[in-house]
């Protein structure tokens, strides 16, 4: 594969992928609804975090990953998974 050729950095691409685990949204609780309570709890034990992310920490973490702070951050997939790949 030959090397990518330097570009300016208003031409450059960076490919992030946040991959979120079980995240606590309107969706996720209209399934809780119909699952019974026990689900959450079931849910968050699995975790080592012992909790399920919100949707808001979800969407910050998004959206540093597309902040200039995150520029040398690139083509990567990132766990936001309360540590359950760990």
């Amino acid at each position: 594969m030959p090397p990518v050729p330097w570009r300016p950095p208003h031409l450059r691409n960076r490919l992030n992928a946040p991959c979120p685990s079980l995240t606590k949204t309107a969706i996720f609780q209209g399934f809780v609804a119909s699952a019974g309570a026990h689900t959450i709890e079931q849910q968050a034990a699995v975790a080592p975090l012992r909790r399920l992310a919100k949707a808001e920490k979800v969407a910050a973490w998004t959206a540093w990953l597309c902040s200039p702070d995150a520029s040398h951050i690139t083509d990567t997939a990132l766990a936001v998974d309360g540590g359950r790949r760990a």
